[in-house]
């Protein structure tokens, strides 16, 4: 019966291909009142021009469509491969955009929907008693994305992180806050920094003087004020590995007495932590003053305080 219902298939696609095309040639004798019988005549197939087809009832035509859908040859698969290798192409550029966009959280910030801000340093602490951070520079492209440029770890106040308002003279704390930088020094030669830059001479003072007239929180000349309280004030060329190049912070903008002095950005000293400040490598810094614009945005927190 298998073989039987094979056969009759086989004829069945034969007899309508001679019907619609009149290019095969076959012999087929049909009946269907209780069976269907089917002979070939194989030399007919082959070799004569002579076709006989008898009609096929009109209730036998609608189960060829299965047969013939049977023969059709399947689908090609191209156009799906051809989306797959599009897809792969998209993610691959879309990955490698990513690569270079500075971190989420940092384009989530407020001050990164600022189109008046086009560049970032961002200290990062790992929490409000540590003493380590990452610092991190962020510059906004033509297009407007966030990309980071710089990313290393660093040190803060060795008696960890304090808010703006209630830090103190001596409290060994690193501020939390919005700055600028609003000076560029060093013992070693200008890098090439674009915010002007002092040479540090023997001279030079950051005065931590709280008297009046002594110029609280300002890099001043010995020669200038002779009588400088140099106890609570740091001479600048003695700090020879943490001051080869630094940048000032602008907490204390106003100068008040007692509210801290001398919190900079500078190369790492002899400690993994700082007075106040924020350190990083020597080469970080030669990275950072020559990349730092004027406008550049300090932001100082914790890493929960980011969202990092």
């Amino acid at each position: 019966m298998k073989s039987r219902g094979l056969s009759l298939k086989l004829i069945t696609v034969l007899a309508v291909t001679s019907v619609l095309f009149g290019v095969s040639s076959c012999h087929v004798n049909t009946s269907v009142e209780t069976d269907i019988n089917v002979v070939i005549n194989s030399s007919e197939i082959i070799g004569t021009s002579d076709t006989t087809v008898t009609e096929v009832p009109a209730e036998t035509i609608p189960a060829l469509g299965p047969i013939l859908a049977e023969t059709t040859a399947p689908e090609t698969t191209a156009p799906e491969t051809s989306k797959e290798t599009s897809k792969e192409t998209s993610e691959t550029t879309e990955e490698t955009v990513i690569e270079n966009l500075s971190p989420e959280w940092v384009r989530a910030l407020p001050l990164a929907q600022d189109l008046g801000t086009n560049q970032m340093l961002i200290v990062a602490a790992s929490g409000m008693t540590k003493t380590t951070c990452k610092v991190s520079m962020h510059e906004r492209d033509a297009n407007g994305n966030w990309i980071q440029v710089l990313s290393v770890e660093g040190y803060v106040g060795k008696n960890g992180m304090v808010m703006d308002s209630e830090r103190k003279e001596g409290c060994g704390k690193t501020p939390i806050g919005v700055y600028h930088f609003n000076k560029a020094f060093g013992i070693a030669d200008d890098p090439g920094c674009t915010i002007p830059y002092v040479k540090v001479t023997k001279d030079l003072y950051w005065s931590s003087d709280m008297r009046d007239g002594m110029r609280y929180n300002e890099m001043v000349s010995i020669d200038d004020y002779p009588d400088l309280d140099k106890k609570n004030s740091e001479h600048l060329i003695d700090y020879t590995k943490a001051y080869q190049y630094c940048l000032n912070i602008s907490f204390n903008e106003e100068c008040t007495p007692g509210r801290g002095s001398a919190i900079f950005l500078h190369c790492t000293g002899n400690n993994k932590y700082t007075a106040g400040c924020v350190a990083v490598s020597k080469d970080t810094m030669v990275q950072i003053m020559k990349r730092v614009d004027p406008g550049c945005v300090v932001v100082i927190d914790t890493k929960d305080g980011l969202g990092a």
